[in-house]
């Protein structure tokens, strides 16, 4: 919830984290992919926001730190900044703001060995693109339409989870419907 007026906002919330995706479900993915044990990590963030969460938004700052639950007991820490680029309202239709981000993420030795194989503590991560928000549908946290560039840095690069597949790009999409109008 809000903690200073709209510029100050805390989050959190349970994350589970799987190797078992419901999409694609394709035999030859899940056999090239990791298989970990499921795990759920305890999410806390602070968001501030410029100069509000409000008409005149123009980015934001994320402060987000993990506790692994369940698998792991490690810790993540991660930095996500967006600039919102200029907002679009289609006649008659919602307004779209699309926003740069780029974020960094730091794992503890049992964070960085469940998620990459590599048992050190150390910056493990890197994402940049375009986050699509849809504010007067869904809340800005949550990025509607984006294309993430993201890597591995350093020696998560090369742990045993991640060896071949520690970067590349995804393109996403969330739909939503207000249950509760």
């Amino acid at each position: 919830d809000f903690v200073a007026g709209d510029r100050i906002r805390l989050r959190t919330r349970l994350v589970q984290i799987s190797d078992d995706p419901l999409f694609p479900s394709h035999q030859k993915i899940r056999r090239s992919s990791p298989d970990r044990r499921d795990t759920t990590e305890w999410f806390n963030g602070v968001e501030f926001f410029f100069p509000g969460y409000n008409d005149r938004y123009r980015g934001e700052l994320d402060l987000n730190v993990s506790k692994d639950l369940t698998r792991h007991f490690g810790h993540y820490a991660e930095a996500l900044g967006k600039v919102k680029l200029f907002s679009f309202k289609p006649q008659g239709g919602t307004t779209l703001e699309p926003n740069l981000f780029a974020s960094a993420g730091w794992g503890d030795a049992r964070h960085n060995s469940y998620l990459y194989g590599w048992g050190h503590s150390g910056m493990n991560n890197l994402a940049a693109g375009i986050w699509v928000a849809l504010p007067e549908e869904a809340d800005r946290f949550y990025p509607i339409i984006q294309a993430r560039y993201f890597s591995a840095l350093g020696p998560a690069r090369h742990g045993s989870l991640a060896e071949g597949r520690s970067e590349g790009v995804l393109v996403s999409f969330i739909a939503t419907y207000g249950f509760l109008d």
